[in-house]
């Protein structure tokens, strides 16, 4: 398809199941995605085979970034509110301070906080719906239904660029 062959183009690294790229309508600097080459709905619907190998990539990446920008969050819509429906984690350069897992707790106060991403499957399985939030290596799937791009404009409102949280509207 076209757009797959977009995501090829502008993939800055991948494995045999994964490639790494920045998103669409940046909200910063090395904002990047990390998708899966085949299909699957979200990280957690992925045979755990492939969970292992996604997990050793975010790692790379989450270094990377950390790096070249300072701390990383990563988050997951799991299936609610994806405006692509297509697996991707975002990697997100974000300070510390920001940490938006309050906000997140007080508006979807069912939570389970997760040792591994292996436990994304799990969720899934149960409850078909999450949305993923990572920050300091803390991991945290809360249960809810979420408006599209739900977990975007949090981070852009928290970053003070609220008109950069529509991938749609931004400048490619």
């Amino acid at each position: 398809s076209n757009s797959n062959n977009e995501v090829v183009r502008r993939t800055i690294t991948e494995t045999k199941n994964f490639r790494v790229f920045p998103t669409l309508g940046q909200i910063l600097e090395g904002y990047l995605l990390i998708a899966p080459k085949e299909h699957y709905s979200c990280i957690g619907a992925m045979p755990e085979k492939q969970i292992e190998e996604f997990i050793d990539l975010k790692e790379t990446v989450g270094k990377k970034l950390q790096e070249n920008y300072g701390p990383v969050i990563f988050f997951e819509h799991g299936v609610i509110g994806q405006t692509v429906l297509h697996a991707h984690m975002h990697a997100i350069p974000f300070p510390n301070e920001k940490d938006l897992f309050e906000s997140y707790a007080k508006i979807f106060p069912k939570y389970r906080k997760l040792d591994s991403l292996k436990e994304l499957k799990d969720v899934w399985t149960k409850d078909g719906v999450y949305l993923y939030y990572e920050i300091n290596n803390h991991k945290f799937a809360f249960f809810t239904h979420i408006v599209p791009q739900y977990a975007r404009i949090t981070v852009a409102n928290a970053l003070g660029v609220p008109e950069r949280a529509n991938w749609r509207t931004m400048p490619k």
